[in-house]
């Protein structure tokens, strides 16, 4: 999304109103205060004065949703950003505020964006369903969106407005609802979806993954090879995907999901025409008897489905007119590469042999893609087919490629092992005086990363950004980026730049080192999340470490275990967005390197990433995490894991006061011997959780702290005898 100054002038001031009256300071902000930035910057000054006293207990874990902030505001407004850094600064009590801030900035700008379409685009029923959601927002979230249509008429374009269709917007309004009366909201969307899956070519409720189909269960996919001519104003693609596929056992049909938006016109196998059904999202191709080798090559066409708010809710976006005109992105990690080309949609199966691209456009435009360029062939038509091709294994949802005019610039990197990886910078014209702090940024990240992860794993091919108008996403060898660059530095970066580092984390935890089953998405977003925190490490020290931690804690949702079973879908296993697959994961691998100490926990953690018995074709589960631990360990972590990842348990630790000075301290639910920290008036004394099952008597001055630090999923209870 972008979102023109004055909008986001409104939500700064809306969030910066928000956090502070809640702290007894008296700030008010009259609705005039938002009419225009000069009355914003003029205030201003008046605005940092108030919250200068916020700054003397600082603490940097409050830059996520400023980064996120940030990512909507233009340098233009200097001193927006100025107070943006204060308020990042902001003592911890702030932070749940500043997130529900946030949150409804997102439901009011979307909110806003529906009441200014045209009523006579939609259906009565969506009118009336519109009313019904606008009267159900909280108050906070009303007030968010009448403040917004002070300051916007129904003239004033938003820029790429199409970037955010009905259905994201409505799963962003949707989410109060959902939090107030905790009851399913998709019968409140069914009567839009139906309207606009036509319309605009959305296709609710697309996911990844489940329970592999028996018929797939005999099929390793070796390589891909896609050949599609991208129409960008018609928003359509046409071409046709070779699929190299081992039948490991005899089969007599080919399975392989595609879209229903996608219409099949030819199959072949082994270059024979084959008879064909497409069903729903899939493809049945006949056959008999096939075993070993095949290529399936399928012709098709189509519009593909449109990104509801990439990357989350993905698909294609296309763009028109201002920076981006006449751009397009793909993002599908959630809905899989289904979305535009014929695959086995499971994270089981990467293609072994990796991918070839072919992807024809006008010839004004650049392709940004996985692995290396290898060609550009210009065409009497003016178009121009562009050749990527990667070697490497390679997730479905990292197939993709970005159209836009690129201007690439080009650095290396020598990596901790001492090989020469190429850098590939593809950048808007218009951002291309920021592309060496960008470049400076990766090499300084990648130095740090490579310490506590190993050398950057795709030495072979290139360390590629790609710059999109949406956020940062892992795509291999080819990570997005479309956070502002103005401000990257590369000690900065922790504070403005979150996603940037996020996902670059991911061409260890997620491309390299990949999950078996969606079910286990916590070993590619957890273990991401947790080495932002290490990144911080280097950045900070160990306060700065502390910190993320600290914010990381306070985030965990715990409404569902972080591994809920096998077989689910990527929709499942995220819970509709919920985090914890991000947070308690991130925690819990904190929780491990307390447990085992530094000794143990990063030498293991480094050699597990780079161990040659880990190829790039393997993929993992939480069991395969837990056992190599519990190997490097000595010690049998499996009831650590269960208790973690299986359950929403907390350790429920008690105290009680039986006199003066005198107290008692059990843990009720001991999973594990897990060092814990007890400070009482003498000290800090550190003991195992085995030590106190039963009441521990503790004779201090003050009532002891369990775990000061901070370093257990914990409950704790003090009673009076």
């Amino acid at each position: 999304m972008i979102i023109r100054g004055k909008i986001l002038t409104a939500i700064f001031c809306f969030i910066c109103f928000n956090a502070v009256s809640q702290t007894n300071r008296k700030i008010y902000f009259p609705l005039s205060f938002y009419k225009d930035s000069a009355d914003f910057e003029k205030n201003i000054p008046v605005l940092l004065e108030q919250v200068k006293p916020l700054v003397d207990t600082a603490n940097p874990w409050m830059y996520t949703p400023f980064q996120m902030a940030n990512g909507f505001i233009k340098g233009d407004y200097q001193t927006t950003i100025q107070a943006l850094n204060i308020y990042r600064k902001a003592v911890p009590p702030y932070y749940e505020i500043l997130f529900k801030a946030y949150n409804i900035q997102l439901e009011a700008y979307a909110k806003t964006k529906l009441l200014h379409a045209p009523v006579e685009t939609f259906d009565v029923s969506y009118t009336k369903m519109l009313k019904k959601i606008y009267e159900d927002l909280p108050e906070q979230a009303q007030m968010a969106v009448r403040v917004i249509r002070q300051i916007t008429s129904p003239k004033m374009p938003v820029e790429n407005s199409d970037s955010l269709t009905v259905d994201g917007a409505l799963k962003l309004l949707l989410y109060y609802i959902n939090e107030k009366t905790g009851k399913a909201t998709n019968a409140l969307t069914e009567p839009v979806i139906s309207v606009y899956e036509s319309r605009h070519h959305i296709l609710p409720g697309l996911t990844s993954g489940g329970k592999l189909n028996p018929l797939q269960e005999k099929m390793d996919i070796r390589h891909y090879t896609l050949s599609l001519d991208v129409d960008i104003p018609g928003k359509r693609i046409a071409g046709n995907a070779i699929v190299k596929i081992n039948f490991l056992e005899n089969a007599d049909t080919v399975m392989l999901d595609l879209v229903r938006l996608m219409k099949v016109s030819k199959v072949t196998l082994n270059n024979k025409p084959v008879a064909f059904e497409q069903k729903d999202d899939k493809i049945f191709i006949a056959g008999k008897a096939i075993k070993g080798m095949y290529e399936v090559k399928i012709e098709y066409s189509g519009h593909p489905p449109v990104a509801a708010l990439p990357p989350w809710i993905g698909g294609f976006s296309w763009y028109k007119g201002g920076k981006w005109d006449n751009w397009a992105i793909i993002n599908c990690q959630e809905e899989g590469g289904k979305i535009y080309f014929p695959c086995k949609d499971h994270p089981s199966d990467e293609a072994d042999e990796g991918v070839d691209m072919f992807i024809t456009i006008p010839d004004s435009l650049s392709v940004a893609g996985p692995g290396l360029l290898q060609q550009v062939k210009k065409h009497n038509n003016g178009k121009a087919t562009w050749h990527w091709k990667t070697n490497y294994t390679i997730s479905n949802y990292c197939i993709v490629f970005n159209v836009g005019k690129y201007t690439v610039v080009r650095d290396e990197y020598i990596t901790v092992n001492g090989n020469k990886a190429p850098i590939e910078f593809y950048v808007s014209p218009y951002d291309s005086m920021y592309a060496d702090r960008v470049i400076k940024t990766r090499k300084f990240q990648t130095r740090v990363l490579e310490k506590y992860f190993g050398e950057y794993p795709w030495i072979k091919e290139k360390i590629g950004i790609a710059q999109t108008p949406a956020t940062g996403m892992e795509h291999q060898t080819m990570i997005t980026h479309g956070e502002p660059l103005e401000e990257m530095t590369p000690l900065q970066d922790v504070y403005h730049n979150q996603v940037f580092l996020h996902e670059y984390i991911h061409e260890w935890w997620a491309n390299k080192i990949s999950n078996k089953d969606w079910a286990h998405v916590w070993i590619q977003e957890g273990i991401a999340t947790y080495g932002e925190a290490l990144f911080f490490r280097e950045v900070e020290g160990e306060k700065g470490y502390d910190s993320i931690i600290q914010y990381i804690r306070e985030s965990i949702t715990d409404h569902v275990p972080v591994v809920q079973g096998e077989g689910l879908t990527m929709r499942q296993a995220f819970n509709d967005f919920d985090n914890n697959v991000y947070f308690k994961g991130a925690f819990f691998m904190h929780t491990l390197r307390y447990t085992l100490g530094d000794t143990v926990f990063f030498p293991a953690l480094k050699k597990f990433i780079s161990d040659v018995k880990h190829p790039y074709s393997r993929f993992f589960t939480t069991e395969d995490i837990e056992r190599f631990f519990s190997k490097e360990s000595g010690r049998d972590l499996k009831p650590l894991f269960h208790f973690y990842l299986y359950t929403t348990n907390k350790l429920d630790f008690k105290i009680n006061k039986t006199s003066e000075d005198s107290y008692t301290v059990y843990l009720s639910n001991n999973p594990f011997g897990l060092p814990v920290d007890i400070q009482t008036d003498a000290g800090i004394t550190r003991m195992l959780t085995t030590d106190i099952e039963k009441p521990f008597k503790i004779t201090s001055k003050t009532i002891p702290v369990i775990d000061p630090g901070n370093n257990l999923y914990k409950t704790v209870s003090f009673k009076e005898q």
